[in-house]
């Protein structure tokens, strides 16, 4: 994450800025639904996340579940499948595909 001198990486600045913009443009979606009480369908954009030190799927889940749609048990099985891995075999360094949940609105 650190280069040398204490400098942030370039790439990892890009690819974190990047998932936070998705992150939200789909939240300003959510509140949305909560002003027009009009959600018909929801969907899911998947990002690709960097996991470092300290992260579970459990907190993968506080972080990008936040709709309340799926419980965090399960989200994180949703995890799970999607990556193709255990429960606790996530490893700091590696990317994960996450699903981020969207809703549709029609007028």
């Amino acid at each position: 994450m650190f280069a040398k001198g204490g400098k942030m990486n370039r790439k990892y600045l890009i690819r974190t800025l990047i998932s936070l913009v998705f992150i939200m443009l789909f939240s300003i979606l959510f509140l949305m639904k909560d002003i027009n009480g009009e959600l018909l369908e929801h969907s899911l954009v998947y990002v690709s996340v960097h996991v470092e030190n300290g992260d579970s799927l459990w907190s993968m889940s506080e972080k990008y579940n936040d709709t309340d749609f799926y419980t965090h048990n399960e989200y994180i099985a949703m995890l799970s499948e999607i990556n193709n891995i255990d429960l606790d075999d996530i490893k700091a360094g590696t990317n994960l595909i996450v699903p981020i949940i969207i809703f549709l609105l029609i007028h």
